[in-house]
């Protein structure tokens, strides 16, 4: 580029000799050597005069090679990257464009000088970047990349930070949200190296320009349509466009919400009914079953006492049952109106969420929207009609349902069951554990003993089927006869003997012997046949009192010669028995087991102390 000057100002030098000619006339004629370095010294002045990131004008002489040659003035030309306009996304230039770079290298030695496009687009952007950030303009940038407090931004070549607090005006989404997204930003920061944006800003002005548009033209009673922002347990965020309503749960329908996302989920579209509005606090109430009539204004025509209804269990607590008869009218069914027979303590015990159910209205109160239901009452009530079904004495065969430490529970009738009580299951058998008498599932026949409605009792007894041994016992046998017997068991107390099937006595150790033993095994062996009187006969607590000492006694005065007793001395014996049988006896001051123990029995012993009634009061036989 160089040369190419060299040869202009020789070309100048030619045209203006003559000129200098004439001036010779004058004055003396000029060096030529002087006025071509002036000439050389003026071109080189222009050459420096292309600062080094200047931004400047040029004019495209030609395209080659990947460089695009372009004239920038002062008879100066410079290459630019064809790959520059590439990159940028820019059509290539043709010759004769005036395009915008920056001078980016000068070298010296009349090497062409270096230009850059992407500079100068770069530095054009700052430019505007500059004026936005001073007139407060907006400017566009692309969120690139989440940094530590915030994001990066491209603001077209610049790179701008965005504080996490500027992203977004209310609640912010994730970070993921926003990467690649463009958005519109203010500067609030600009230098030559920082840049610091806000998106916030003009979200929070947009808002509250849409904000007052909208304040303006609603007013209460307006059906009006938004979109579902958020939702919480308490009701729904709507963006009405410009300014976000609350819709209440209480207001979402005329029946029991148990949380709004049951209706709705974000991004909905629904139409809702301005319920009101507050200008000094800008909220707005919202409100969605408004848009339907009340139910409850007409559940009494609708649903008198009496009504059966089909409903839908919804909800279960512990106390009862809520359904759902139709949309917004939903009523109670308590634990005591659901089983005329089972016993429920909770209501998740007998439902469940979802079944159908039919159920008969037993109270309605639109005012206090309280509908009382009833499932039993749509059933037939089995109390009502097992009396005319059973009567006592009637014999009845079941199944055993369940058993209990007292007695064991029998279905009869359609879920009415009855009671076979431990002591109703055995005559002779005195064991209290129900158990050993049946299992659940046992298929038994009983008697019915009694019915109770009012109660809801039905006593039943397995043994009334059988005939009571201690009766035929009682009724063939009195105290002072002599009985046969085996020797079943024994205790330290006395030894047990078996009468007759499944009868038995007890014979004290004290009425074993008549000399004084220590334990029945000292004279008795299980197994042993033996023969002793009855002295005692308790037809209610079936006891049966033996003694073998008094029979043996009874046999020795039968063996002795009879000896008649002095009159006088009969006398005096009868008069003292009388003065016995009215003197009250007193208390003894022994314990009550020593009592027991140390007793002897008979009325008709020689010693006259008959004791063991008292101790088998005492003994289950």
């Amino acid at each position: 580029m160089i040369n190419n000057n060299e040869n202009e100002a020789n070309e100048t030098e030619k045209k203006i000799q003559p000129e200098k000619d004439v001036k010779v006339e004058k004055a003396e004629a000029a060096d030529p050597k002087e006025s071509f370095e002036a000439l050389l010294a003026q071109s080189e002045a222009d050459f420096e005069s292309v600062e080094q990131g200047k931004l400047v004008k040029g004019m495209v002489i030609s395209v080659s090679n990947g460089d695009i040659f372009v004239d920038i003035g002062q008879k100066v030309e410079g290459t630019v990257p064809v790959s520059d306009f590439e990159e940028l996304g820019e059509e290539i230039p043709k010759s004769g464009d005036e395009i915008d770079i920056v001078v980016e290298r000068t070298l010296s030695g009349g090497d062409i000088i270096k230009l850059s496009r992407k500079r100068a687009k770069q530095r054009a952007r700052l430019d505007q970047l500059k004026d936005a950030a001073e007139n407060n303009s907006v400017v566009k940038g692309t969120i690139v990349e989440r940094i530590k407090g915030g994001f990066r931004v491209d603001l077209g070549g610049v790179m701008a930070f965005l504080p996490q607090s500027h992203v977004d005006f209310k609640a912010q989404k994730k970070a993921e949200h926003y990467i690649d997204q463009e958005y519109d930003f203010t500067i609030l920061k600009a230098s030559s190296k920082n840049y610091v944006v806000s998106r916030k800003e003009l979200l929070e002005k947009e808002y509250n320009e849409k904000k007052a548009q909208l304040l303006s033209t609603i007013k209460e009673g307006d059906l009006v349509k938004g979109v579902i922002k958020n939702i919480t347990d308490y009701g729904v965020f709507v963006d009405l466009g410009g300014i976000d309503g609350l819709l209440h749960i209480s207001d979402i329908s005329w029946g029991k919400v148990s949380h709004p996302s049951d209706f709705f989920k974000v991004g909905d579209e629904i139409e809702v009914i301005i319920l009101s509005i507050d200008n000094e606090t800008e909220k707005i109430s919202l409100g969605y079953k408004q848009k339907t009539p009340d139910p409850w204004t007409t559940v009494e025509e609708k649903y008198p006492v009496g009504t059966r209804v089909d409903a839908k269990v919804v909800n279960l607590k512990n106390y009862g049952a809520f359904v759902e008869v139709e949309p917004g009218i939903e009523g109670l069914v308590h634990v005591n109106d659901m089983s005329w027979t089972q016993k429920i303590s909770k209501a998740q015990q007998f439902l469940k969420m979802g079944d159908e159910v039919e159920a008969v209205v037993l109270e309605v109160n639109s005012e206090n929207r309280k509908l009382g239901l009833g499932l039993k009452q749509a059933k037939e009530n089995p109390w009502a009609v097992i009396q005319e079904k059973f009567k006592p004495g009637d014999v009845v065969e079941g199944e055993i349902k369940n058993v209990t430490e007292f007695g064991a529970f029998m279905e009869i009738y359609d879920g009415v069951d009855g009671l076979i009580h431990v002591t109703d299951m055995s005559w002779t058998k005195k064991s209290k554990n129900p158990a050993e008498f049946v299992q659940p599932g046992n298929k038994v026949k009983v008697q019915v003993l009694s019915i109770d409605p009012e109660k809801q009792r039905v006593s039943l007894g397995m043994k009334q089927l059988t005939k009571d041994p201690w009766k035929d016992f009682f009724s063939q046998h009195n105290i002072g006869d002599t009985v046969k017997g085996k020797i079943v068991r024994m205790e330290d107390y006395g030894a047990f003997v078996e009468l007759q099937e499944d009868i038995e006595g007890l014979i004290h150790v004290s009425e074993i012997a008549k000399d004084r033993i220590e334990k029945p095994s000292d004279v008795l062996e299980i197994g042993q046949e033996v023969e002793m009187k009855i002295v005692k006969i308790d037809s209610v607590d079936k006891k049966i009192g033996l003694s073998m000492r008094q029979l043996l006694i009874a046999q020795e005065k039968a063996s002795m010669p009879e000896q008649k007793m002095p009159p006088s001395a009969a006398k005096k014996f009868e008069q003292r028995v009388q003065r016995s049988e009215k003197k009250q006896k007193p208390r003894s001051s022994k314990p009550r087991r020593e009592q027991k123990e140390t007793s002897t029995v008979s009325s008709t012993s020689g010693s006259g102390a008959a004791t063991l009634g008292d101790f088998m009061k005492d003994i289950d036989l």
